[in-house]
């Protein structure tokens, strides 16, 4: 079973230090590549990471932590922990009317993976920047994996080269392909976490409104939006009611990842 070690972490690394550059405001965007970025820069000298360490929080261009430059937020988000509803919200706080939230060509939002690297770490070690990261309980998120993509042959088959016809055979599956959907939801060093605001989804509507409320994003308008027809049908387009079903079956309840 996967574990988050949110308080404590004293990492056992040789520190080195480089000059890089903190974002200060935002000047020109171009929405659609999200590539082409000028900001106001100013000089600091912040710990190095590792090229691992790095790879290890930038992931993919597919599912690479959202950066919202406005509110100075870099959001880890994981998928089967709610990515659907943190999109839209995140679309939404920034006024981004898009319909494909999924799709990083076309939905508007910025990832960390767009930025260049002596930036990432930069904002990384800034204070001034919100680091949230928001997980599922482990055993809750993997049924949900499989009713959403272990039954799904074709999702199965182009990313692992076969199927499965049971639960207890898409476990071992998942042990032998890697997928983003059932890996690990740590995606940053460990040391970060103990900076992070860490949300959990038994408690999403209260860590929506503290994270908000840290970042200067919560308002009469965000809070009606939140309980609309719109944000509903957003956040629960892929909702598998993995919570309900996952401690009525007897064999994830022994499963460790």
């Amino acid at each position: 079973m996967e574990q988050i070690f949110l308080q404590n972490i004293t990492p056992l690394r040789k520190i080195t230090y480089i000059k890089t550059k903190s974002f200060v405001s935002t000047v020109s965007v171009n929405t659609k590549s999200n590539r082409n970025i000028e900001n106001v820069l100013s000089n600091r000298s912040v710990p190095s990471l590792t090229d691992a360490e790095l790879k290890q929080i930038k992931r993919t261009w597919y599912n690479s932590p959202i950066v919202v430059m406005k509110y100075r937020l870099i959001f880890f988000w994981n998928e089967k922990s709610g990515c659907s509803f943190w999109k839209s919200l995140l679309q939404y706080i920034q006024g981004l009317k898009r319909d494909d939230m999924h799709n990083p060509y076309v939905n508007g939002l910025k990832y960390l993976i767009n930025f260049e690297d002596n930036d990432i770490i930069s904002m990384m070690y800034n204070d001034s920047w919100t680091k949230a990261v928001f997980v599922r309980e482990p055993r809750e998120r993997m049924l949900s994996s499989y009713l959403d993509k272990g039954l799904n042959d074709g999702f199965i088959m182009v990313n692992c080269k076969r199927t499965v016809k049971t639960f207890s055979e898409f476990l071992e599956l998942a042990k032998q392909c890697p997928n983003a959907h059932w890996e690990s939801q740590v995606r940053a060093p460990k040391y970060f976490y103990k900076k992070m605001m860490i949300g959990k989804m038994a408690d999403i509507s209260t860590f929506t409104e503290k994270l908000l409320t840290k970042i200067g994003a919560w308002n009469e308008t965000v809070k009606i939006w939140l309980h609309s027809k719109d944000s509903e049908k957003k956040s629960r387009s892929h909702a598998q009611n993995a919570g309900e079903n996952c401690y009525n079956i007897t064999t994830i309840r022994n499963y460790k990842m």
